[in-house]
C-alpha cells in the first residue's frame, strides 16, 4: 500500500521507500549519524518525477495526517543544503516555569527537566516539539551568560521575530480550538494561506503567555 504524493495526481510511493523515510519530518538522530541524505528510490517505488522534492502524507495506521518529504535523485543533481535538523531554539524568558506550563497546556508540548529546573539542579526546563528538537525556555539569569563553560550559553538577542509549528490539522484543529476556549490572544479569526518550508499551508498566529508570536499551520 502506498502513500498518495501530494504534488503529482496518480503518483504513489510506497511506505517502504527509504527516500520518503529518510525524510520524515520525524527525522531522527542516528538517520544523521548514519549518513542519510538523498537516496535513490528502490525498484519496487513507483515514482519517476524530475522534481527533486515531492510532499506525500501517510495514510497508514498511526501515521494519518502526518506530512513527509520524500528527496529524489537525479543523475548527479542535488539540492545544496546540508541535511541538517533543528536540535534546539533558546527563548529568552521572564518566568521558565509558567513558560513550560502554558506551553504544555495550550500547545500540548510534553515538559524536560521542569523538576530539576525547580530543584535548582538545571539552570533551565525546556518543552519537546518532536523527537529530535525541543525549546529552551532561559530565565533571567541563563540568557545573561558568556557561553565560557557547559552550564551557561552565550548571550543572544531580541531578533527572532516567530516561531512555527507544523502540524496535521486534526492537532491543528484541536489546538487551536483549545488555545480559543483559554482566551488566548489570536492575530486573525481564521487561518490564511502561507507560505512555509514545505510550500503553501493554512495557518494562524497567536501570542505565548510573554507575548511571543507563535505560528501554528497545517499541510494539505
Amino acid at each position: 500500500m502506498g502513500v498518495a504524493c501530494a504534488a503529482w495526481t496518480g503518483v504513489h510511493v510506497p511506505r517502504t521507500c527509504l527516500a520518503v523515510q529518510a525524510a520524515s519530518v520525524r527525522r531522527c538522530e542516528r538517520e544523521r549519524e548514519a549518513g542519510i541524505s538523498y537516496l535513490k528510490h528502490p525498484a519496487r517505488c513507483s515514482y519517476r518525477g524530475d522534481v527533486d522534492v515531492v510532499r506525500a502524507r501517510s495514510t497508514g495506521s498511526g501515521r494519518k495526517g502526518v506530512t513527509m518529504a520524500a528527496a529524489e535523485q537525479t543523475g548527479s543533481e542535488q539540492k545544496k543544503y546540508v541535511n541538517a535538523a533543528l536540535d534546539h531554539v533558546a527563548i529568552n524568558v521572564k518566568d521558565a516555569a509558567a513558560m513550560v506550563d502554558w506551553y504544555e497546556s495550550v500547545l500540548e508540548l510534553e515538559p524536560v527537566d521542569l523538576d530539576a529546573f525547580l530543584s535548582k539542579a538545571r539552570p533551565f526546563p525546556s518543552v519537546r516539539l518532536n523527537e529530535c528538537t525541543i525549546l529552551d525556555f532561559f530565565p533571567p539569569s541563563e540568557s545573561d551568560g558568556d557561553g565560557a563553560d557547559g552550564d551557561s550559553a552565550a548571550k543572544g538577542n531580541d531578533a527572532m521575530n516567530h516561531l512555527c509549528m507544523s502540524l496535521n490539522r486534526t492537532d491543528f484543529d484541536r489546538i487551536v480550538a483549545n488555545a480559543r476556549a483559554r482566551g488566548v490572544h489570536f492575530d486573525q479569526e481564521h487561518p490564511v494561506s502561507r507560505s512555509g518550508a514545505m510550500g503553501t499551508g493554512n495557518s494562524v498566529y497567536l501570542r505565548d503567555l510573554e507575548k511571543n508570536v507563535i505560528e501554528l499551520r497545517y499541510y494539505e
